[in-house]
């Protein structure tokens, strides 16, 4: 346990993640179980029409290249700047940029969402009952940032022992 805690001290020198950080990193990793899903079902999907893919290989090609999984890009694209955010070292990012990432994860899995992302997504969800699974994890896992950003940043809950109240003056008479 205390190697443990000189390991998380030397990755976050400048002090424990906050409650939104950490909040923040389990929805990247429900965002990413998602992406996973969502990858295997729109291969599925490309397989009844065209054949096998052929390999891990000749999929990443077509993930990369092929114009019937760019829809994809959005997510893969916000999941890399999740993951670099994540993983600075150094002085914990703003609350805000945390809070544009969540909106911004929370944007893509919406109907209303990017068209043609929520327009797939929403065809393969009524195929897939895992997809809709991890999706709903997802969700949960963003309302609890909600929760965090409906609180301001003054009030969010931190280490430090909170000092008593000062009692009031003393009222001076005549």
């Amino acid at each position: 346990a205390p190697a443990e805690a000189a390991r998380r001290r030397r990755l976050r020198p400048h002090g424990a993640m906050s409650l939104l950080h950490r909040r923040l990193k389990a929805a990247s990793e429900a965002l990413s179980a998602l992406h996973r899903r969502l990858l295997e079902a729109a291969r599925l999907e490309y397989e009844r029409t065209h054949g096998p893919v052929g390999g891990p290989y000749a999929f990443w090609a077509l993930l990369t290249k092929d114009p019937a999984f760019a829809w994809l890009r959005p997510m893969t694209r916000l999941m890399v700047q999740l993951d670099d955010l994540l993983s600075r070292k150094g002085p914990p990012p703003a609350r805000a940029l945390l809070l544009r990432m969540a909106v911004r994860m929370e944007r893509l899995i919406l109907p209303k969402g990017e068209r043609e992302f929520a327009a797939n997504l929403a065809a393969l969800l009524r195929e897939d009952a895992l997809l809709a699974a991890r999706r709903a994890d997802l969700r949960r896992a963003l309302e609890r940032i909600d929760r965090d950003r409906l609180r301001p940043a003054s009030s969010t809950p931190s280490r430090a022992p909170s000092r008593p109240p000062r009692p009031p003056p003393a009222a001076s008479g005549p």
